[in-house]
């Protein structure tokens, strides 16, 4: 008993240190520190920077998808894992422990079925599909603005206006999922 104790720990320590955070994706433009500010075009703009800048809002935007389809996979896999632990502590070993142990591992399986709803809460993969679309709708929508732009300084602005953008969308999203909660209509920027 005692060796099948110490396989299911050194593995489930093993997979719960295999989990690892999702991290978002990093701003593209380079901020100088003593200025604190963004330094996008040397001197003045051109359609090259313009070009530049909405090609790297693109990329970000892109970044910021690809982060909100990685926490939904992120939470579908943690959920089934910890899900697993708890079947196998409960249904397997609590069963053929001593009595005292059996009571930890019960314990274990009842604690692992609460981690997966905060894992579900926090982590749900519905909300982030819903940042997904939320940010694909908001570049769309923005796309001709900063293409059609004549002037490259306004465009570069536009384009750094773009990626902003892009990675504030999931705070309208969790804005109309609290809504959504609180009764009251859930609206998102259309």
């Amino acid at each position: 008993m005692r060796k099948i104790l110490l396989v299911i720990l050194c593995a489930s320590t093993a997979g719960c240190s295999a989990i690892q955070s999702v991290r978002g994706p990093a701003w593209p433009w380079p901020i100088d520190a003593d200025k604190q500010e963004t330094t996008v075009c040397k001197g003045t703009c051109t359609d090259q920077d313009a070009l530049v800048a909405f090609s790297k809002a693109t990329q970000y935007c892109r970044s910021v998808w690809n982060f909100y389809e990685n926490a939904g996979n992120y939470s579908n896999a943690a959920q089934l894992e910890i899900g697993w632990l708890g079947a196998i502590s409960g249904a397997v070993i609590a069963p053929v422990a001593s009595p005292t142990a059996a009571k930890g591992w019960a314990g274990l399986s009842g604690a692992t079925n609460g981690m997966q709803k905060q894992l579900s809460d926090v982590f749900s993969s519905t909300v982030a599909v819903k940042k997904q679309s939320a940010v694909a709708k908001f570049y769309q929508r923005q796309f001709s603005e900063v293409m059609n732009e004549k002037s490259p300084v306004i465009a570069v602005k536009k384009a750094m206006a773009l990626a902003a953008g892009c990675s504030g969308q999931s705070a309208n999203v969790e804005t109309s999922v609290l809504k959504a909660i609180d009764g009251a209509e859930p609206q998102l920027d259309q």
